[in-house]
């Protein structure tokens, strides 16, 4: 705070406030666009980074093709080992062009195989945003921006996609979109349930069977959870009966297997090496050289 006070404090366009409770990342989002006097909103969370010319490249393709979101690609980086940093989207990354809510929808499958866009951040016209009178859903603590894109596409906004690097994602153990507990899946999943009641019916068909498939894997990815839950608080029994319920999350056992093979494996072995992105790297040392100075 002492540090954005300080920046408000030495250039006008900088406006700090405080909420006076923790409202968590929607409710802060929802303040901001309240009090935002930009044409355009963009989020940035405290532990990313931005590429300097970032906002301008993206707000000029916005204009360009009349969108009312861009999103772009983001370099995931690690402060541990930075040389690792790399492409979410994949070093190819995909082609620049639209978005449909249809195109969206089976782009965020939970634990889908392909990269899922709902990690993308957003920059948003306010004014498209405003009159449509969508706002975050402050009951989500995790996958805010995701539901919030969802509801711009069923209220008719425009989705741009321009795959070039501008966002830079900071994964640590802190990180709450790495830990996905019981009780922020069924907040999800309660906000997908509103989203099949409320307007999944009345869309075409190809949009409704996305819904489904993307409705099913967050069903999935909730009783995987409690099932983790159960099992760490050695109530097997509960275990089991959620997994009689939706058997399909025997399919997700593969990641706890495989993270507990890799905490064993470090205890005996040399840290395996991770592939370089040389190109991700590179820029990561451009917007952070202090990542490196201790390397």
């Amino acid at each position: 705070m002492a540090i954005i006070d300080g920046l408000a404090r030495e250039d006008q366009r900088v406006r700090f406030d405080r909420l006076p409770c923790n409202r968590g990342p929607a409710g802060a989002r929802n303040r901001a666009i309240e009090i935002a006097q930009g044409e355009w909103l963009a989020v940035l969370d405290s532990d990313d980074m931005f590429e300097p010319d970032r906002l301008k490249k993206l707000v000029a393709v916005a204009e360009r093709e009349g969108a009312d979101i861009i999103v772009d690609d983001l370099i995931m980086f690690d402060d541990e080992d930075p040389s690792a940093a790399a492409f979410f989207l994949g070093p190819h990354r995909t082609t620049a062009g639209w978005r449909t809510l249809s195109d969206y929808l089976r782009s965020t499958v939970m634990y889908g195989k392909s990269a899922n866009l709902g990690y993308l951040k957003p920059v948003i016209r306010s004014e498209r945003l405003r009159s449509a009178g969508i706002r975050y859903d402050e009951r989500l603590r995790i996958a805010e921006d995701d539901d919030l894109i969802v509801r711009m596409l069923l209220g008719d906004l425009t989705y741009w996609l321009e795959p070039i690097p501008g966002y830079f994602y900071r994964r640590h153990p802190e990180s709450i979109s790495h830990r996905l507990g019981a009780a922020d899946a069924m907040a999800i999943k309660d906000a997908s349930d509103r989203l099949m009641t409320e307007v999944a019916k009345t869309l075409p068909d190809n949009v409704q069977s996305a819904f489904v498939a993307r409705h099913t894997a967050i069903i999935r990815a909730y009783a995987f959870s409690s099932f983790i839950e159960a099992l760490k608080a050695r109530k097997p029994w509960q275990a089991a009966i959620i997994t009689l319920k939706v058997p399909s999350l025997i399919g997700l056992l593969h990641m706890p297997i495989k993270a507990a093979f890799a905490r064993a494996r470090s205890r005996w072995l040399p840290p395996a090496s991770k592939p370089v992105d040389p190109a991700a790297a590179a820029a990561l040392e451009r917007v952070s050289p202090t990542c490196f100075a201790s390397k």
